[in-house]
């Protein structure tokens, strides 16, 4: 299996995980096995997260509201290995977002949300030195 093969392998396991409602504990463990080839453990993980997708989830903190609102405009835009990539980015600094923020009831807001959403697309677009095309 050729490298973009496994980030594109990685890129669709955590997709499917966190629309089964992975904490993020739980995508990191996932990445941290396909990381060191324990491939077997991985997809012991997947398949773990998908069938308790069948259970009710609970509301989204704020670092998964940032997350989903941050990789809403450029998951299907752009290629796995970027996508990877930009995970790669956006990841540590939406904990540091959310920990740094001293108003906790401000998460409660889509706007908020989405606001801080585009600015950190915006960077972390730039640093990976891609453009995407917003649709209105």
């Amino acid at each position: 299996m050729g490298s973009d093969d496994v980030e594109s392998s990685v890129v669709d396991g955590v997709r499917r995980m966190a629309l089964a409602g992975a904490t993020d504990d739980v995508l990191q463990a996932f990445i941290d096995s396909r990381r060191r080839g324990d491939t077997d453990h991985a997809e012991c993980m997947l398949k773990q997260a998908q069938q308790q997708c069948r259970s009710p989830r609970p509301a989204f903190t704020p670092v998964e509201k940032l997350r989903v609102a941050a990789l809403r405009p450029v998951v299907n835009a752009i290629d796995s290995s970027t996508l990877y990539r930009y995970i790669g980015i956006i990841w540590p600094i939406t904990e540091e977002i959310v920990r740094s923020h001293e108003n906790p009831e401000h998460w409660s807001s889509d706007s908020f949300v989405d606001a801080i959403a585009q600015s950190l697309v915006r960077v972390a677009m730039d640093q990976l030195q891609v453009k995407v095309e917003h649709s209105p």
